[in-house]
């Protein structure tokens, strides 16, 4: 028994499914398949629903017919593209987080490390320390910070995106950085490129 008007509403999934059962709803329509569900296990369960209570689904964008069988693989295959790109989204949502976790102290000093070697290197300062004398620091403070900019270009990025080893902390890069980048990936634990 159809009901032969269009009632449009947006409902909470439970009410929605609560009526189905109760034999409200025969059919289901939807803009895009990924607007009812991204995950392939939530959709299974809901199209078991469906054909349990005789309830037509259709998507106003994506032509398919889920009584054969070519349909039904058709909809699994949209299905897994709509869950993999909801997995992608969220491995990026969460590099964005630890990126925003990023020793911030560590990531000043490098910066602070790279500007003093520009005024060093634009002749602003001559030496060490006379760079020191200027910014009212430690000169040996400066030296020490000074060694940062000997760091390989993907270890200073990794330090930048907060993504550097959890052990590579600026009270151990200050006592010393090896001066070969091969040995600083080594002890960092990456590799060229990484």
């Amino acid at each position: 028994m159809a009901r032969e008007q269009l009632i449009e509403v947006t409902v909470d999934a439970s009410d929605a499914l609560a009526d189905i059962e109760r034999g409200l709803i025969d059919v289901v329509v939807v803009y895009k398949i990924d607007r009812l569900s991204r995950a392939l296990m939530d959709f299974a369960k809901l199209v078991e629903v469906f054909d349990a209570n005789s309830v037509t689904f259709v998507s106003v964008t994506q032509s398919f017919n889920t009584t054969t069988s070519m349909g039904r693989l058709t909809l699994n295959i949209l299905l897994s593209f709509a869950q993999f790109e909801r997995e992608v989204i969220g491995e990026r949502i969460r590099d964005k987080v630890a990126a925003s976790r990023a020793d911030t102290t560590l990531v000043k000093a490098v910066a602070r490390a790279f500007r003093w070697r520009r005024l060093i290197e634009t002749g602003r300062y001559s030496t060490i320390d006379d760079l020191a004398a200027g910014e009212k620091i430690n000169s040996s403070y400066v030296s020490r910070l000074l060694r940062l900019t000997l760091l390989a270009p993907d270890i200073v990025e990794a330090i930048l995106d907060g993504q550097q080893p959890s052990e590579m902390m600026l009270p151990e890069l200050m006592k010393g950085v090896p001066t070969t980048w091969e040995v600083q990936r080594w002890r960092s634990g990456r590799s060229a490129g990484q």
